[in-house]
Order: C-alpha cells, then sequence, then structure tokens
C-alpha cells in the first residue's frame, strides 16, 4: 500500500473536517470554482466515519434509515492532488470479524453510476472528491465490524480497487472510535 498520499498536510485536513460529518463537507467555501475535467486515476482513496448515522428515508414517509458515511477521492499521478473521474464505482461490505476472501458473501452492496457520482462530486479541503451515503435499511444491529472495499470503473480503462481495514460499526449513542482511511496501490508501471 502506497501511503505517499496521506501526507501531513492532508492527514489533519481529514481529522479536522471528517468528525464534523460528511454535511460539513460539502459545505466548504472552497468550492466557489467548478470541478476540473476528469483525469485518469491512479488509485482511489476514501475515509470513512465508523458512526452510523439516521437519516430520512423519503420513500418510507420519513422514518431513519442506518447510514454509513465516507469520501472518495481519485488520485492521478501526481499523489495529493484529488481529481474529478467520468466513470462508475461501487462499494461492497463485508463482515469485519474475518478476512475478505475470493468466496466472501457480501453483506451489502451499492452502485453509483457516473451521473450519480457526479451529483456527489463536492470539493472540501482535501480537494474533490465523492461524499457517498450509503443508505442501509436493514444494517444488523449486533454487526460490530465491517470491512469496505471501493471499486472506481473509469469509462475507459481498467478498475481500481481499495479495501478498507476492518472498522467497527458505531449505532447512535456509541462511544466514537474515529474515521478509517483507506488507499489503493498505485498500479506498477
Amino acid at each position: 500500500m502506497n501511503r505517499k498520499f496521506l501526507t501531513p498536510r492532508l492527514a489533519a485536513a481529514v481529522l479536522v473536517v471528517l468528525p464534523a460529518g460528511c454535511v460539513a463537507l460539502d459545505k466548504n467555501p472552497l468550492a466557489a470554482d467548478g470541478p476540473p475535467a476528469p483525469g485518469t486515476p491512479c488509485q482511489v482513496a476514501s475515509f470513512w466515519d465508523t458512526k452510523v448515522h439516521l437519516t430520512p428515508d423519503p420513500t418510507h414517509n420519513g422514518a431513519a434509515t442506518p447510514t454509513l458515511a465516507g469520501r472518495v477521492y481519485l488520485e492521478g499521478p501526481e499523489i495529493g492532488i484529488p481529481m474529478t473521474g467520468d466513470g462508475a464505482l461501487a462499494v461492497v461490505v463485508y463482515d469485519g470479524s474475518t478476512p475478505i476472501t475470493p468466496d466472501a458473501v457480501p453483506l451489502q452492496a451499492w452502485q453509483f453510476d457516473p451521473v450519480t457520482l457526479h451529483r456527489l462530486l463536492k470539493k472540501d479541503v482535501v480537494g474533490w472528491g465523492y461524499t457517498l451515503p450509503l443508505v442501509w435499511p436493514d444494517l444488523p444491529r449486533n454487526l460490530a465490524r465491517v470491512q469496505l472495499r471501493v471499486c472506481y470503473q473509469p469509462a475507459k480503462g481498467t478498475p481500481i480497487y481499495s479495501d478498507s481495514p476492518p472498522m467497527p460499526v458505531e449505532f447512535p449513542g456509541a462511544a466514537p472510535a474515529g474515521p478509517v482511511f483507506m488507499e489503493s496501490a498505485k498500479p506498477r508501471s
């Protein structure tokens, strides 16, 4: 795993803004300019909030629905400057109590097509990235740990994968554990 992406400046910025929640990331005054043209990413980095958020579900009369949240950043050849993409993204969650194996059965999966992913594009103190709400109505209350696998599929080219370490799932009222960072390995030339 290439850790060059997690520079001291980036780590400090994420640790300052992620505990405030994803909503705070979306209302950053740095977003006055429009996003740059999509590039060709080499890796994907993600930050996940371990807290389960209860968000209103408009399809069920506003019922509070468990939701995991995070930010995904695409990186090009220049590490440390997030870029935008033109592809789709998938997030798959596994039980975090055991390692992910080739025959592991996912607990849940989310697909973000290019149009939806573009709507989730926001600029924060780190740069351009995607705020992902992972709405999970039947999230098991007894689930203590999860592991997330992110796959970014560019419009043309090879998919890029990134796995999180096992992370706790904190239901409302639980003590916070803090954000979890994950990134893909940069493809070897």
